[in-house]
């Protein structure tokens, strides 16, 4: 199992191609060889990945872009970002 250091940054896996199709980010994990499709609130969180961010970071921008308590949304923020470091989709910076 992939564990997430909350206090470091990370970034997207150089090598994924994704686009933006009908409100949903699509990428391609070449390495992976899976298509991924992201929405909503996951697709946000990508956007943001695109410069290195911390847990903190990303959290209190979910917060704000969705109005909802930054405590509330770190369980799913942190367990959206371990499956995607677990696939390789990102990496430490």
């Amino acid at each position: 199992m992939t564990t997430l250091d909350e206090s470091a940054l990370y970034t997207r896996s150089p090598g994924l191609r994704a686009v933006d199709m009908d409100g949903e980010t699509v990428m391609m994990g070449l390495e992976q060889g899976e298509y991924y499709a992201l929405r909503d609130t996951a697709a946000s969180l990508w956007t943001h990945l695109e410069v290195p961010s911390d847990v903190d970071v990303l959290c209190e921008r979910i917060a704000a872009e969705y109005e909802v308590d930054e405590a509330a949304c770190r369980a799913d923020v942190v367990a959206f970002l371990t499956d995607l470091l677990g696939r390789g989709l990102i990496r430490p910076a």
